[in-house]
C-alpha cells in the first residue's frame, strides 16, 4: 500500500505532503491545480519516469518549480510490503540529472537510479510498462483501446497479455526456416556442380608425381649441404684476411695522428715565455696580493665614511624640506586667521541669536492668536442662536459673517507664521554658519606655531647642509684616489697569476709529449708485426667466388624443385578439401532438412499454444467483466459486454436486446461517450486483474468523463462497495464534486490560483 508522498518544488507543488489510506483516495480540483502532477510524481518515485517524461513531451529540468528560482526538486514516496516500510527518494538537480535512494525500515537499501528501479520492480513484481498499461489510466485515455487502429489494438493487447512473445518467437522461427532452406539449396547446387570420382583420380596422379619430385630435391639438398660448408670455410678465411688489412691501415692512420699531435704540443710549448723562476713568481704574487687587499680595506673604510655623510645629508635635506613646508603652512594659517578676525564672529553670533529669539516670540504670539480664533470658529460653526461670549441674540447671517471674519483672520495669521518660520530658518542657517566659522578659527589658532622659531631652525639646517657637503666632496676625492690605486694593484696580481698559469700549462704539455711519444713507439711495433699481402686476399676471394657460384646454382635447382613440390601439395590439399566439402555439404543438407522439419512442428505448436492461451486469457477477462458490468452500468439496454478475438483484431462488444433477440454490437462504433467510458473502465480493471493477479492499485484520471448523472451515481457505488473488495488501493483524479459521495474515501481538495502563478494548496475534506 502507498502510505504517503512528499513533494518539494515539483512542477506547481512548492511543498506538498499527502497521506493515503487503504481503499479509495480521491484528489478533487480544477484543471491545472496540480492533481495529475501528484500521480506523475507517484510513477516517477516508483520507476524514475512517467508517460509525458518517457515520451519526451517534457524534459527533466522542466519538472523543477519555476517559483522562487528553485535549483532542485524532490519526490519522496513511502509504501509498505509484507509489514516492511519502504521509502524511495528521487532528487532532480538543474542541469545535472536525477539521483535516487531506497530505504527499508529507515535503513539504507539501494542507491543509483538503475539499482533502485530494479529493486522496486522486484519488490512489487511489477515494471513500468505493466504499471502504465494495467494500473495507471491517464487523463482522457480510459478508452485508449477503443481509439487505436485495428492492427495496433491487437498488438497492444497482445503485449499487455504477454502473447507478443509467442508472435515474436513464431516470426523468428519462420525466418530461421527460410534461412535454412536457402542454405540447403545453395549446398545442393554445390554438390551437383562437382565430380567427386574425377577429383579422387586427380589426387592419385598428383601424389605419384609428388614422390618423383621429392627424390629429385633430396639429391640437390645433399649436394647443397656439402657446398655450404666449403663456402662458409672460405668466407671466414677471407674475413680474417680483410680484418688484418683493415687493422694495419687503421694503425697507419693512428701513427700519423699521434706524430701530428706531438708536433703540435711541442710548438705550443715553445710559445710559452715566463720572465722569472717559479720561486720568484710565488714571492711577487704574495706581495702584489697583500698590497691589493690592504688598498681594498682602506677603500672600504673611506666608502663607509662617504655613505654615512650621504645619509646625514639626506636626513638634513629631509628636515629642511619638512620645516620649509611647516613654515609655508603656518604663514597660510596666519593669513586665514586675519580674514576670520575681520568678521567679528562673537558679535555676529550674539546678534543672530537675538533675532532668532525675537522671531520665536512673534511665531508663538501668532500661533496663540490662531488657537484662540479656532475656538471661536468651532463655536460659531455650531447652529447656535446666542453669542458664546456676550450671550446676546445672534442671527444666522451675523453668525456666518463672524465665522468668515474669524477664518480670514486665521488664514492671515497662518500666512504670517509661514513667513516668520521661513525667516527663522534663514537666521538659523546664518547662526550655524557663524558658529562653524568660529570653530574653524579656534582650530586654526590651535594649529599656529612660532614662525620665527621655524625660520631659525631652517637657517641652522642650511648651514649644516653646506658643511656636510664640503666633507662629502673631500671624502669622495679620497675614495676616487684609492680606487685607482687598487685597480693598478689588481692588474699586477692578474699579470703574475697568468705567469703562474703558463708555468703549470708548460709542465702539463711536457707530460703529454712524453705520454704520446711512448704511445707512438707502441703503435709502430704493432704495425711491424702484421704481415699481409693483397695477393693472398685476391686468391682467397677468387676461390670463394667460384664456390659461391656453384652453391647458388644448386640452391636455385633445389628451390625450384621445392616450389614444384609445394605447388603439388597445395593442389592435392585443394582436391582433398573439395571432396571433404562435398561430403560435409551432403551431411549438412541431411541434418538441416531434419532441423527444418522439427522447426515447422515447433511453429505449429507455438501457434496452437498462442491460440489456446489467448482464448483462456480472453475468457478470464470476459468472466471478470461479466461480474463487474451490472455493478458499474446503471441501465438495462446492454445485457453484458465481452472482448472478442478476430484474425487481426480485438473488439470490445456489447450484447443488446432487439425485439426479444440478443444481438452483438461494437462498443467502438455503436456506444455513446458515457457507454464507451463505462465499458473501457470495466475492460481496464479486468485486464489489470488478469495481467497482475495480485493487483494492489488502480489509478484513474477523470473516470466520470462522458458519464451522465446515473452513470456517475453507479460509479460512486462501485468505488464505495465493489472496487475496494477487488483492489487494495484506488487513486482517483477528478474535477467532479459528485465523487465526494464515495463512502469511507480519503478526499483531498487541490486548489491553485493559476492567474497569480502561486503553488498548489492542499486541504483534506
Amino acid at each position: 500500500m502507498i502510505k504517503s508522498i512528499d513533494l518539494k518544488n515539483w512542477k506547481v507543488h512548492k511543498d506538498t505532503y499527502l497521506e493515503f489510506g487503504k481503499g479509495v483516495n480521491i484528489l478533487i480540483g480544477i484543471m491545472g491545480a496540480g492533481k495529475s502532477s501528484i500521480i506523475d510524481a507517484m510513477s516517477f518515485g516508483l520507476f524514475g519516469t512517467f508517460p509525458a517524461l518517457n515520451s519526451g513531451r517534457v524534459k527533466l529540468d522542466n519538472l523543477i518549480s519555476n517559483s522562487g528560482n528553485a535549483e532542485e526538486a524532490s519526490v519522496k514516496l513511502t509504501f509498505d510490503i509484507d509489514n516492511n516500510i519502504y521509502a524511495v527518494t528521487r532528487k532532480i538537480k538543474k542541469g545535472k540529472g536525477a539521483d535516487a535512494l531506497l530505504e527499508k525500515n529507515g535503513e539504507f537499501l539501494q542507491t543509483q537510479p538503475k539499482r533502485v528501479n530494479e529493486e522496486i520492480e522486484s519488490l512489487l513484481k511489477l515494471n513500468y510498462d505493466t504499471f502504465i498499461k494495467a494500473v495507471y489510466a491517464e487523463q482522457n485515455k480510459l478508452d485508449y483501446f477503443l481509439d487505436i487502429r485495428k492492427g495496433e489494438r491487437k498488438k497492444s493487447i497482445d503485449e499487455m497479455l504477454g502473447l507478443d512473445r509467442f508472435t515474436n518467437v513464431e516470426e523468428n522461427t519462420t525466418s530461421v526456416i527460410g534461412m535454412i532452406n536457402r542454405i540447403v539449396k545453395e549446398d545442393e547446387q554445390l554438390i551437383g556442380n562437382i565430380d567427386v570420382r574425377l577429383i579422387k583420380q586427380q589426387i592419385k596422379d598428383l601424389s605419384q608425381k609428388k614422390q618423383e619430385i621429392l627424390e629429385e630435391i633430396s639429391s640437390y639438398k645433399l649436394e647443397f649441404g656439402k657446398l655450404n660448408g666449403e663456402v662458409e670455410k672460405y668466407a671466414n678465411l677471407l674475413k680474417e684476411l680483410k680484418e688484418s688489412r683493415a687493422k694495419k691501415l687503421k694503425l697507419k692512420e693512428e701513427i700519423a695522428s699521434i706524430s701530428s699531435k706531438i708536433n703540435t704540443l711541442k710548438a705550443e710549448m715553445e710559445k710559452i715565455n715566463i720572465p722569472m723562476p717559479n720561486a720568484e713568481l710565488e714571492s711577487s704574487h704574495l706581495l702584489a696580493k697583500s698590497k691589493f687587499e690592504s688598498l681594498s680595506l682602506d677603500l672600504e673604510k673611506f666608502r663607509k665614511q662617504q655613505m654615512d655623510l650621504a645619509k646625514e645629508i639626506a636626513s638634513v635635506n629631509s628636515d629642511f624640506d619638512t620645516n620649509s613646508k611647516k613654515l609655508k603652512e603656518n604663514e597660510e594659517i596666519a593669513a586665514k586667521i586675519k580674514e576670520f578676525e575681520k568678521l567679528d564672529l562673537e558679535k555676529a553670533i550674539s546678534e543672530t541669536q537675538d533675532k532668532i529669539n525675537h522671531k520665536n516670540l512673534e511665531i508663538a504670539a501668532d500661533e496663540g492668536g490662531v488657537k484662540e480664533l479656532s475656538k471661536w470658529v468651532a463655536e460659531l460653526s455650531k447652529d447656535i442662536s446666542k453669542c458664546p461670549v456676550c450671550d446676546r441674540e445672534l442671527d444666522t447671517d451675523l453668525r456666518l459673517k463672524l465665522l468668515k471674519e474669524k477664518n480670514d483672520s486665521i488664514t492671515e495669521y497662518r500666512s504670517k507664521i509661514a513667513l516668520y518660520k521661513k525667516e527663522l530658518n534663514e537666521l538659523k542657517d546664518k547662526f550655524d554658519t557663524f558658529n562653524n566659522d568660529k570653530r574653524k578659527l579656534d582650530i586654526l589658532k590651535g594649529k599656529l606655531e612660532d614662525v620665527e622659531k621655524i625660520k631659525q631652525i631652517l637657517d641652522l639646517l642650511s648651514s649644516k647642509k653646506e658643511n656636510l657637503k664640503l666633507q662629502y666632496n673631500s671624502v669622495a676625492k679620497t675614495v676616487e684616489d684609492y680606487n685607482s690605486k687598487r685597480d693598478l694593484a689588481r692588474a699586477e696580481v692578474s699579470k703574475i697569476e697568468k705567469y703562474i698559469e703558463d708555468l703549470k700549462r708548460q709542465e702539463s704539455l711536457k707530460k703529454s709529449i712524453d705520454s704520446e711519444t711512448k704511445l707512438l713507439e707502441s703503435k709502430n711495433n704493432e704495425f711491424q708485426l702484421i704481415d699481409i699481402s693483397e695477393e693472398a686476399i685476391e686468391n682467397a676471394q677468387n676461390e670463394y667466388n667460384n664456390l659461391y657460384s656453384k652453391h647458388n646454382e644448386v640452391k636455385v635447382r633445389y628451390e625450384t624443385g621445392k616450389k614444384r613440390y609445394d605447388d603439388l601439395l597445395v593442389q592435392i590439399s585443394d582436391k582433398i578439401n573439395q571432396v571433404n566439402r562435398v561430403e560435409e555439404s551432403e551431411e549438412r543438407v541431411s541434418s538441416r532438412k531434419r532441423l527444418v522439419s522439427s522447426l515447422e512442428k515447433f511453429r505449429t505448436a507455438l501457434q496452437e499454444t498462442e491460440s489456446e492461451l489467448r482464448n483462456r486469457l480472453v475468457a478470464s477477462v470476459n468472466e471478470l467483466m461479466a461480474d463487474l458490468w451490472p455493478k458499474i452500468y446503471p441501465y438495462g439496454d446492454y445485457e453484458y459486454i465481452m472482448l472478442n478475438t478476430y484474425k487481426d483484431d480485438y473488439l470490445l462488444e456489447g450484447i443488446i436486446n432487439v425485439n426479444g433477440k440478443s444481438e452483438k454490437v461494437s462498443i467502438d462504433s455503436f456506444a455513446s461517450g458515457g457507454e464507451r467510458s463505462t465499458a473501457s473502465l470495466a475492460l481496464r480493471i479486468a485486464l489489470g486483474m488478469v495481467i497482475v493477479p495480485n493487483l494492489k492499485w488502480i489509478i484513474l484520471d477523470e473516470p466520470t468523463h462522458n458519464l451522465d448523472a446515473a452513470g456517475i451515481s453507479k460509479l460512486v457505488s462501485v468505488f464505495s462497495e465493489t472496487l475496494p473488495d477487488i483492489v487494495e488501493q484506488i487513486f482517483i483524479i477528478t474535477h467532479d464534486d459528485n465523487l465526494k459521495q464515495v463512502h469511507q474515501a480519503k478526499i483531498y481538495m487541490i486548489d491553485r490560483d493559476k492567474g497569480a502563478g502561486t503553488p498548489t494548496l492542499i486541504s483534506e475534506v
